[in-house]
């Protein structure tokens, strides 16, 4: 089975400056399970935690972790979606920084930090215009 990341990106292309035109390629579980693998080991660097450390915050053992973290498992959907919330990015873009990483080797600690800036702008701005509204 294959999928494609339709209209994902947008706003957010050229914060992550890909080079590929990610919605109009098609991604299989194989290549989604190394991309998402790689971004798990690069933040986990990032952010200095151990296998242990970080398994602990997301409650899985860190052998888990170890093996999506070199392509041998990919992980369930809850699982996922936990280490992507820990990490406070959705888990599409995770699954992105390291599909474009794959493709273009890409900085994914750098990437992340932008997108984080990003996603804090547009909350405050979403709780600006709400308090505007009142």
């Amino acid at each position: 089975m294959k999928i494609k990341f339709k209209n994902l990106l947008l706003g957010f292309d050229d914060i992550l400056e890909m080079k590929n035109n990610f919605s109009s390629q098609e991604f299989d579980e194989i290549e989604i399970g190394k991309a998402f693998g790689i971004t798990l080991k690069e933040l986990r660097k990032h952010k200095n935690l151990s296998l242990k450390s970080l398994g602990n915050n997301v409650d899985i053992i860190d052998s888990t972790i170890n093996r999506y973290e070199n392509g041998i498992n990919i992980p369930t959907i809850t699982q996922a979606i936990k280490i992507a919330e820990f990490f406070e990015i959705p888990i599409e873009v995770f699954i992105l920084l390291g599909l474009d990483h794959l493709q273009n080797n890409i900085d994914i600690p750098k990437s992340y930090e932008m997108l984080l800036k990003s996603f804090k702008k547009m909350r405050k701005n979403i709780v600006v215009a709400r308090a505007s509204k009142k």
